[in-house]
């Protein structure tokens, strides 16, 4: 990745289940990888069912699969709704860490 990019990028990882270390484990995953450490945070919801990697422009739509795969899913989709970060993951239920 080059710096520039690796400088900009920020991913937040936000659990949606009840399981409150969720969120450590994606995100030492995420780390591992070797990705950005990761903001981590609470979703609005406890009750997600499917982990999404949410990005929030066309050209981390690579970065997001690659964060994607370091978590075992395949989901990635764009979107302007997390606005704080350019790499969004919503942990959901099936995501067993």
């Amino acid at each position: 990745m080059p710096s520039d990019v690796a400088a900009a990028l920020t991913i937040s990882v936000l659990n949606g289940t009840p399981d409150a270390q969720l969120d450590d484990k994606a995100g030492a995953a995420i780390k591992a990888a070797g990705w950005p450490v990761p903001t981590l945070a609470d979703a609005s919801s406890e009750s997600i069912k499917t982990t999404v990697v949410y990005y929030s422009d066309a050209q981390y739509e690579g970065i997001s699969r690659g964060v994607a795969k370091a978590l075992g899913t395949s989901q990635v989709q764009l979107s302007d709704a997390f606005p704080g970060a350019k790499v969004t993951v919503v942990l959901g239920s099936d995501y067993k860490g």
